[in-house]
């Protein structure tokens, strides 16, 4: 399954919100229930971000839409692509607290399986475990 790139989405200047609202909705129901029956349910999460993209192509300011699409490929381990959404959520709304809360998870999980630093944590780690309290 494929996440399409930011630049991909049709975006244009209509702001048909109805619209936007209704293939939002859907998106997000058949995460739901690709969810309930299935957690790897790859039509549904296809379907899906159909939805969101169709979303964005009929108000390119749904932001809601674009952190649908960032959080699904943050799930489906695409991090560039759910970093790129965050980011052009922000542009549309700098500031956006689950906007920013959703970068900064996906920035440390990256720090995180970056091999040199997954390393140093597991070290670090280790180190503590065996560290054993002084007594006087």
């Amino acid at each position: 399954m494929e996440i399409p790139k930011v630049s991909s989405l049709r975006r244009s200047g209509k702001h048909d919100q109805e619209k936007a609202q209704k293939h939002l909705k859907m998106g997000n129901l058949m995460i739901e229930k690709a969810q309930a029956e299935s957690p790897g349910n790859a039509k549904l999460f296809s379907q899906a971000i159909a939805m969101y993209g169709r979303a964005i192509a009929a108000d390119s300011q749904l932001i809601e839409a674009y952190l649908a699409l960032a959080y699904l490929a943050w799930k489906l381990e695409d991090a560039k692509a759910a970093l790129s959404f965050c980011k052009t959520a922000l542009e549309i709304s700098p500031g956006d607290p689950f906007a920013l809360s959703l970068s900064r998870q996906i920035k440390q999980e990256i720090n995180l399986t970056d091999p040199p630093k997954k390393k140093q944590a597991q070290m670090v780690q280790k180190s503590e475990a065996t560290l054993k309290p002084i007594s006087c």
